[in-house]
Parts: structure tokens; C-alpha cells; sequence
């Protein structure tokens, strides 16, 4: 009974795109690129966002959709590992296991006591990080560089 919203476009969309449409899948929705108020207002509707990218800097969305307070399920791989606390923000999958990655998508669905502490999580992780912040620690840099 989920609903699958793809946001953003990439080099896989049109493979996607032909195998939902080849599974006869009616509960994807592919919005392409979103406004940031649109990505704000699914993000903070979703249970759950997907991350299946299997290299990763920063997951900058992954943050984002934890300040929404929504967690997220991605593979174990650095970048997502640094963004997802596991068992805490979201859940993570063994690299590359796309059956693992759906069993913990289901988890996540279906456990609306672990949704809802992960949720709160997310958010509470989330709270750490701000622009400002960023700023201060990268002056500090920038700073003992000169020295």
C-alpha cells in the first residue's frame, strides 16, 4: 500500500522508468526535479527516504530529510554511513543487497515503533548541523593555515 515518489533526475531514470512501467507499477510517481519547498513538503510527508547510492559524499538530502524529521534507509557505504546512524536515524543494508535494502525499507514501513523513534532521531541529529556552524569550523581552518 506504499506509494514510491522518485525525485530528481540521473542517468538510471529512464531505466527506471521503463521497469515500473514494464511491472505495471501504478503507485510510482516520477517528479523529476522539485522545487526546495516541494523536497521540503515530501521529504516531511515521507515515511521514509531511499538512498541506494552505492558511492556518497556528504548525503546532504539524507540530512535534510532528517531535519524534516523523516529517517532513512541506504546502503552501508561511506558518505551514507556518516549520514544514516544505524539503528538510530535509519537502517542500513549490506553494499549492493538490494533484497536487503527492501527488507529494511519494509522494516521501517511496517514498524510504526521503530518509524517513530527513528524519526525522532533523525531529527534530533539533524539539529547538530547548521550552515553557521560550518562556517565557524571552516574559518577555524582557514585560520591555523595562516598561523
Amino acid at each position: 500500500d506504499a506509494k514510491l515518489i522518485v525525485v530528481g533526475e540521473g542517468d538510471y531514470l529512464p531505466h527506471l522508468k521503463l521497469l515500473s512501467e514494464r511491472l505495471g507499477l501504478h503507485d510510482v510517481v516520477f517528479a523529476g526535479r522539485v522545487s526546495e519547498a516541494e523536497k521540503v513538503r515530501l521529504m516531511s510527508g515521507a515515511w521514509v527516504i531511499v538512498s541506494a547510492s552505492i558511492v556518497e559524499g556528504w548525503a546532504l538530502t539524507v540530512t535534510e530529510a532528517a531535519a524534516c524529521g523523516t529517517p532513512c534507509v541506504a546502503y552501508d557505504v561511506p558518505g551514507l554511513r556518516d549520514s544514516v546512524k544505524d539503528g538510530e536515524t535509519g537502517l542500513l543494508a549490506e553494499s549492493g543487497n538490494v533484497k536487503d535494502l527492501a527488507e529494511k525499507i519494509l522494516t521501517v514501513l511496517e514498524d510504526a515503533e521503530l518509524r517513530e523513534k527513528l524519526s525522532r532521531n533523525a531529527l534530533e541529529y539533524a539539529k547538530q548541523f547548521s550552515w553557521d556552524k560550518t562556517a565557524e569550523e571552516f574559518l577555524k581552518v582557514l585560520e591555523g593555515i595562516n598561523k
